[in-house]
């Protein structure tokens, strides 16, 4: 059995330092936090990452001008893509499905409201003061104290991820010519030329999803979370990638 968990920190790989930073002054006030930085050598970080999700009471996002960047690489190894994404899409739908958490956008700068994240546009945000960390620590604490007793937890939908119906509808609505289908398959790792030229969007994406679960480079996760890219509160694209991560 894991032990409840206060704050959960996500944040973009280059700055850690600033996590770390949270992480210290949110422990000063005796505050239990999930940091990736405080994982140890053997611990399975996928695992880590997605039971600290699901216990934190709250969920924080360090904005800092990173996030402004593209959301996809433009060369072979461009850190820059990497801004902690499907942790993001992960709280965002368990706040859609439960309501028991709460998500805590976190400006770094005086500038940065159009940096926040997809999906979080409306979401209140906290700004790093005149009295730094200690002080958006103190506010956390006083969140965290504010927060009722969780609600009991349904148990999660059944979903059928070969054939995944719904799924196949919902990208075909969305992506419906051959064009926007190839440019979303590639962007999540496949190759253009690999995406066949089918009259009907669904037959499209019927081939599209079982040649993805079926081992080609576009994997169904990356598929789900460029889509999420452009449609970040999408409940059928959500419920999938949720799905995917208990399959795994």
């Amino acid at each position: 059995m894991f032990a409840a968990l206060d704050i959960f920190i996500c944040y973009a790989g280059p700055d850690r330092q600033l996590a770390t930073a949270l992480a210290a002054a949110c422990r000063s006030e005796e505050l239990t936090v999930f940091i990736d930085a405080d994982l140890t050598p053997g611990d399975q970080w996928d695992d880590e990452i997605r039971s600290a999700l699901e216990r934190a009471d709250v969920v924080t996002v360090i904005v800092t001008g990173r996030w402004k960047l593209p959301k996809w690489p433009t060369a072979a190894g461009d850190s820059r893509s990497w801004y902690g994404p499907e942790e993001v899409v992960r709280a965002i739908d368990r706040r859609r499905r439960h309501g028991d958490v709460r998500i805590v956008p976190i400006l770094t700068e005086s500038d940065l409201e159009d940096a926040v994240p997809l999906g979080l546009g409306r979401t209140v945000a906290l700004p790093l003061g005149s009295d730094g960390w200690r002080g958006v620590a103190r506010r956390l604490k006083a969140v965290c104290d504010g927060l009722p007793a969780p609600p009991a937890k349904a148990e999660p939908d059944q979903i059928d991820l070969d054939r995944a119906r719904d799924l196949i509808e919902a990208l075909a609505d969305h992506f419906p010519d051959v064009s926007a289908a190839r440019a979303l398959w590639t962007r999540a790792g496949g190759k253009g030329r690999s995406v066949q030229n089918l009259s009907r969007p669904v037959d499209l994406w019927q081939a599209l999803w079982l040649r993805s679960r079926g081992g080609a480079a576009a994997r169904p996760e990356a598929l789900l979370q460029a889509t999420l890219a452009e449609l970040p509160e999408n409940p059928t694209f959500l419920r999938y990638l949720d799905a995917l991560s208990r399959e795994n």
